[in-house]
């Protein structure tokens, strides 16, 4: 009796938990990081020009499209004449598959010629949609600005979260992305094809090595 009792106390805590998260996560998710603002390079999904709104981004996608490199930084640091890096985002919008947010992704490669780029990283985010800013930096750098990152938000709560609430959410969420992105790349001769790359942190590399283990 006394473990049965014990056993639906910690199940009615856990759920306590996750609700005060989830309600917390939204809230951050609606918020503009401080100190990010509306890109206004067409490269860069968020911006004016682009086919996922600033609005749908969620806190840390829009955090990403607002930091990063511009051509002119690549340009002052390297003394090359460096492209405009490309960030493509795919915000989590409750009630929207990850299939039609990959294809919003689609979208953004077409739109941004992305796939004229030499090189092509995709990204998986942690939980909350975080992505390692210095790290997408560096190749945008080391690649003069010849290069794409494709991320897709799946979730607004922090990875320990996520991952109990759905742990297969990180990785459907993935394998649309990289499908698209494949699917894309396979259309073009293969002398013309970029580099891909994979590449996550926390969540984000579960998800991606999760599609690949045999």
């Amino acid at each position: 009796m006394g473990y049965a009792a014990a056993v639906v106390s910690d199940r009615m805590v856990w759920r306590r938990m996750v609700h005060e998260a989830s309600i917390k996560g939204l809230a951050l998710n609606k918020l503009v990081y401080p100190g990010s603002s509306m890109p206004w390079e067409p490269e860069r999904s968020g911006s004016p020009w682009s086919l996922e709104p600033w609005s749908a981004l969620g806190q840390q996608g829009r955090r990403f499209v607002s930091n990063g490199p511009r051509a002119r930084d690549i340009r002052m640091a390297t003394g090359i004449n460096a492209k405009e890096p490309i960030r493509i985002y795919a915000g989590y919008i409750p009630g929207r598959s990850f299939r039609q947010s990959a294809e919003k992704v689609r979208a953004e490669l077409e739109r941004t010629g992305a796939l004229r780029r030499e090189t092509i990283v995709i990204q998986m985010p942690a939980g909350s949609g975080w992505i390692n800013n210095w790290g997408a930096c560096s190749y945008e750098f080391l690649t003069g600005g010849d290069c794409v990152t494709v991320t897709m938000q799946y979730s607004y709560l922090p990875s320990v979260f996520a991952y109990l609430v759905d742990k297969n959410a990180p990785k459907r969420a993935a394998a649309e992305l990289i499908s698209v992105v494949q699917e894309e790349i396979d259309k073009l001769p293969e002398e013309d094809r970029p580099r891909l790359y994979l590449a996550g942190e926390s969540l984000g590399a579960y998800a991606i090595m999760d599609n690949f283990q045999n």
